[in-house]
């Protein structure tokens, strides 16, 4: 069995508290016509949606944030990680709940 790597101690982040603004959102066909101004905003801070037919397909943002945000861990990995003994966690009542369909 492969050892994982040490990871650096984790936190809770919130993704989105530091955009003040909207992402500006950007047709394709425009987006290939003016790339190099959208990667430019991109760099300083102002990601764009690039859109099709109205739908959201694509983010461009600026390569560092991509790593800080690949950086941050997943739930299910923070529940992995998370040091718990078993009375740490609430008891159950009973099996599986019911459903009301």
């Amino acid at each position: 069995m492969q050892k994982l790597a040490a990871r650096p101690p984790l936190s809770i982040y919130d993704y989105c508290s530091h955009m003040d603004e909207p992402m500006h959102e950007i047709q394709l066909r425009d987006a290939k016509a003016t790339l190099s101004a959208v990667v430019d905003q991109a760099r300083q801070g102002e990601p764009s949606i690039i859109t099709r037919h109205g739908r959201p397909e694509a983010v461009v943002l600026s390569f560092e944030e991509w790593q800080r945000l690949s950086q941050i861990p997943s739930f299910g990995r923070l529940l992995m990680e998370a040091q718990l003994d078993p009375e740490d966690l609430p008891k159950r009542e009973s099996g599986l709940r019911g459903t009301d369909l």
